[in-house]
Formats: structure tokens, C-alpha cells, sequence
């Protein structure tokens, strides 16, 4: 017996316990403080994830989800570390229209309130056109009609037509591509322009104003601040709009140099491979019944890419040179001066 347990004790030698090196204690305490890190890192992106989901639930007039969904989603998101600026995300906010009005009055009307009337299921925003139909110019009631992109410009007119609002594009300019800026967007279209509105008289400033930002970074200058200046210096010709010249001379005050092109799909091609974005002036067609700018940003694969200061659908497509050429009337590329 005394054999055995001898044998079983040789089988299984006691293990001396060796103190640790010095690059072993460092490696372990440098993971221990990694761990702290991450650890607190992690629990106050979760508070803030948490602290913002509430505020959030507090400011919303209406919720369409459980709040313990958005809770759970926020958790989520600072856990895996997602959030809104890294994806680049902006969530536009809408403008609800009341539409418990009486609008009925003009259920049988035979001009433009009755055919706005019958846009009422469709757009919300002709609840409020209707109930402020007075005191909205009629060149705005047809505008809306004829472009259902401005239902809000033109639903917005009565409130907003004397409110001063702060404009930033900085976002904007940061842009790799020409920024899409609209003549009818709410914080420059009801400034006076020539014989009307931005809105609907002013294409040719904002393309001034998209190419100006996108060249030179300068945000001062805006569609309606552009409008303004150009009206003053004489730009804008009674019954025509805005003249030529504003794009070939008048954009030097704004920091940017034209060059007047041939119509050529390979010239065009070329200034747009260069950086060099072009302004168009175009005659009846696609985008316009009388005449228009618009703003030709990128050329590939046989097709342009375009902003059109008057519709964001159409800035969504692509062109064809065949769809363009016979639309076009004069074009200027441009640089920095």
C-alpha cells in the first residue's frame, strides 16, 4: 500500500507556483485597464443612447412605435455604435396640414380651387391652400397645380412669406457633388424677384447659387440673396427672366469665371470629367413650357446627371445626350476666378 501511493504521488507532482515576469504583469494590467475603458465607454454611450431616446419621447407630439421598441433600439445603437451622422442620415421633419377645414365650398368650383379641390385625398396640403385661398397670389395656386412638388411652398406662403429665417448651407458646401438647391424652398422662394417670386421667377439665381457653393465653399450666397443682388444690378429683364449675361458676367461677382461651349457631347463631357460643373438655358421640353435653368453636375456611361432648380424628380434621373441636345440653348462651364 505505501508502494501505491507513492507511485500515485510521483504520477501527479505538486506544481510550484512561479511568480509572474515583469512582461507578463504588464501585459495583464494594461488588459485590465483596457477593460475598465471599454467598460465605461460602453455604459455612458448607453446613458446618452438612453438620455436622448427620452427627450426624444418627450418632444414628440406623436409616437408610431412603442416607446420600449425606440428604448431598445437606442441600446442597440450605442452598443454596436451606429448612429445617425455616421450614416449620414437626416430625417426632414413635415409639416402636418389640418385637414378637419371646411374646404367644400369649392367642391363645385369650375377654376383653379376646384381643380385643387380634387387633389384633396392625394395632398394635405390643399386644406390649407383652400382655407387661405384669398390671400395666396393666383401665380402660386398655379404653380402648385402645375408643379405638386410645391404643394408645401405654396401651402406655407401665408406663414412664412414675411418670417425671417436663418439659412445655413454648410452642409451643403461640403458636398462632393453640386448641391441640389430648389428656387421654391421655403427659406429664399418668397423673396421678390423681377416681376414675382423665387419661387417661380428665380431658376436662374439658384443655378448660380448651386455652382457658386459647390466651387468656392461660400455659403453668404444663397438663391435668394443671389436673387437680390442680380436684380439690382439689372440681371433680371421684364418679361424674358433672367438674362444670359448673368451667367456669363454677372457670376464673376459671386467668385466663379464662365466659358461659353458649343453644343457638344464630348466637350460637355470633358469640362464635366474636369470638375467644372454647367449651366444650361433651355427652351420648351422637359422642363419647362417657356424657359428655364438647370444645372448639368456629372457625365457617365453615356448619360448626364443634373440638377433641375425646379423639381426633385427630375433631378433624380438620368439623361441621354439625344433626351438634352435639342432642349438646349446656350451653356457655360465654370471654375473657380
Amino acid at each position: 500500500m505505501a508502494n501505491k501511493t507513492e507511485r500515485k504521488h510521483a504520477r501527479y507532482p505538486k506544481i510550484r507556483k512561479k511568480p509572474w515576469s515583469a512582461l507578463e504583469g504588464a501585459v495583464f494590467a494594461l488588459a485590465v485597464v483596457l477593460a475598465l475603458i471599454l467598460t465605461w465607454n460602453g455604459v455612458a454611450a448607453v446613458v446618452r443612447s438612453i438620455q436622448a431616446d427620452m427627450e426624444a419621447q418627450q418632444a414628440a407630439a406623436a409616437e408610431s412605435e412603442p416607446y420600449y421598441l425606440t428604448f431598445i433600439r437606442g441600446v442597440w445603437n450605442a452598443a454596436v455604435g451606429n448612429t445617425d451622422e455616421e450614416e449620414g442620415s437626416e430625417v426632414e421633419a413635415e409639416t402636418e396640414y389640418d385637414t378637419a377645414v371646411d374646404i367644400s365650398a369649392y367642391a363645385d368650383d369650375t377654376g383653379y380651387a376646384g381643380q385643387l379641390y380634387q387633389l384633396r385625398d392625394e395632398y394635405d396640403q390643399v386644406y390649407t391652400i383652400l382655407a387661405n385661398y384669398d390671400d395666396i397670389p393666383e401665380r402660386l395656386i398655379r404653380l402648385a397645380l402645375n408643379n405638386t412638388e410645391t404643394m408645401d411652398y405654396v401651402a406655407q406662403h401665408v406663414t412664412l412669406k414675411d418670417a425671417d429665417q436663418t439659412i445655413d448651407l454648410s452642409a451643403e458646401a461640403e458636398s462632393d457633388t453640386v448641391p441640389l438647391l430648389l428656387q421654391w424652398d421655403t427659406r429664399w422662394g418668397y423673396e421678390t424677384y423681377g416681376s414675382g417670386l423665387v419661387g417661380y421667377t428665380g431658376c436662374g439665381p439658384t443655378c448660380i447659387a448651386m455652382v457658386a457653393l459647390y466651387l468656392t465653399g461660400d455659403t453668404d450666397w444663397d438663391p435668394g440673396a443671389v436673387a437680390a443682388w442680380a436684380d439690382s444690378a439689372g440681371y433680371y429683364v421684364e418679361g424674358s427672366g433672367t438674362a444670359w449675361t448673368l451667367m456669363s458676367v454677372g457670376c464673376e461677382h459671386f467668385g466663379i469665371e464662365a466659358t461659353e461651349l458649343t453644343l457638344s457631347e464630348s466637350l460637355l463631357a470633358e469640362h464635366l470629367a474636369a470638375g467644372e460643373p454647367i449651366i444650361c438655358s433651355v427652351g420648351p421640353g422637359d422642363f419647362t413650357s417657356d424657359g428655364h435653368y438647370i444645372v448639368l453636375t456629372g457625365y457617365e456611361d453615356g448619360v448626364f446627371t443634373l440638377n433641375d432648380p425646379n423639381s426633385r424628380e427630375r433631378s433624380s434621373q438620368t439623361w441621354t445626350w439625344s433626351q438634352l441636345s435639342g432642349q438646349i440653348k446656350n451653356l457655360w462651364a465654370y471654375t473657380v476666378q
